[in-house]
């Protein structure tokens, strides 16, 4: 059912150009052991990454079996975010909203309300840090960000000139960064609804990550296959990599210390190294195919990386050990997204035929 199962290792330079040969787990270990010894020094120079990062209640889990499966959205579905606590989620697609659920109780979920306004798929979805308010990005080409006690919309961001694909709250929720298909990159001040600055990033942004809650450090994947790093102080970026295939996606480790990108080219998930500015590890597999919305994920403790296939299939490997962990195949359809639960115990997979699965042990 699995398949052959395959890891890739590469090292990169400062440039982000393949350099040296294949390295050994034994390496990657001595790697991982080194960094995380060294966690204190990162930590003072990234003190401020978001306390949501770091929720987790012990060591992550790979479910072995599907508990819940739901449909209610009437079209595919592209996005999935998880509130800080783990007690609600959000979801979003082709058919204009946002389905707000409660998850307190996992496996079984609960429809908490419908958000509407948007004038096409809602690409992107991010919760406020107090679980107050949802942001959402749409093919539109707006931002808008809904109270989600009485599903209101409170503000309704315009600048972008086309599609929407990452928003992500920062700076404690007051301000709000969004990547579009327009190559641009824009922030904006909730309080005062305004677009305080726009970079230009010369390639289409299809996912963003947050390093620090100043956004000092923001991080966006593109089309052109580049990893960018900025300061939202700053107009051009201060350190670029070169991947392997077009980026679909971002995530950033519970620690802050590792950055996980999907390579819809190439099928390759590469682990990077944020302290080396350097990607450390490279996950594929036979079978595994990605499609222009997949989104990988870390496990809250940064153990596992899960990716969804467009054959149905899901991918998760071990970050530390490099092996791949077997996951039963359930979905007859493609699954753009894969997110776990901010405990760890769970994830939810998205399928592209208007369903959603709830993964626990049974």
């Amino acid at each position: 059912m699995f398949g052959k199962k395959k890891v890739k290792f590469a090292l990169f330079s400062s440039g982000g150009n393949a350099s040296g040969g294949a390295i050994g787990r034994g390496f990657f270990s001595r790697i991982f052991r080194k960094s995380e010894s060294e966690g204190e020094d990162y930590e003072s120079r990234h003190s401020s990454v978001s306390s949501r990062c770091r929720l987790y209640s012990g060591p992550a889990i790979v479910p072995g079996s599907v508990t819940n499966k739901v449909e209610q959205h009437t079209s595919e579905m592209y996005s999935l975010a998880f509130s800080y606590q783990g007690t609600m989620f959000a979801t979003g697609g082709a058919d204009k909203c946002i389905k707000i659920w409660r998850s307190n109780n996992l496996p079984d979920v609960e429809s908490v309300t419908t958000l509407t306004g948007c004038n096409a798929g809602v690409m992107s979805i991010d919760i406020d840090e107090r679980d107050q308010y949802v942001v959402a990005g749409s093919n539109d080409a707006a931002v808008r960000m809904w109270q989600i006690s009485g599903g209101q919309i409170r503000s309704t961001f315009m600048g972008h000139d086309n599609k929407v694909y990452s928003v992500k709250f920062y700076n404690h929720s007051q301000r709000i960064v969004s990547g579009s298909h327009d190559r641009t990159l824009r922030l904006w001040d909730v309080r005062t609804n305004k677009n305080v600055r726009t970079i230009f990033a010369r390639s289409s942004c299809h996912d963003l990550a947050v390093l620090s809650e100043q956004g000092t450090d923001i991080v966006s994947g593109h089309f052109d296959k580049r990893l960018r790093f900025w300061d939202e102080r700053q107009d051009t970026s201060s350190f670029e990599m070169l991947l392997d295939g077009k980026i679909t996606s971002l995530d950033l480790s519970g620690c802050g210390k590792y950055l996980a990108c999907s390579c819809k080219d190439a099928s390759t998930i590469k682990f990077i190294d944020l302290k080396l500015r350097q990607a450390i590890a490279t996950f594929t597999a036979d079978g595994l195919r990605m499609g222009e919305h997949t989104r990988c994920s870390f496990s809250p403790d940064g153990q596992y990386i899960a990716c969804g296939s467009t054959d149905g299939s899901i991918f998760v490997w071990n970050t530390r050990t490099l092996k791949r962990e077997e996951v039963p195949k359930v979905h007859s359809n493609a699954v753009p997204v894969v997110k776990w639960h901010p405990m760890g115990q769970s994830f939810i997979s998205l399928e592209k035929s208007k369903k959603f699965y709830v993964w626990s042990e049974a």
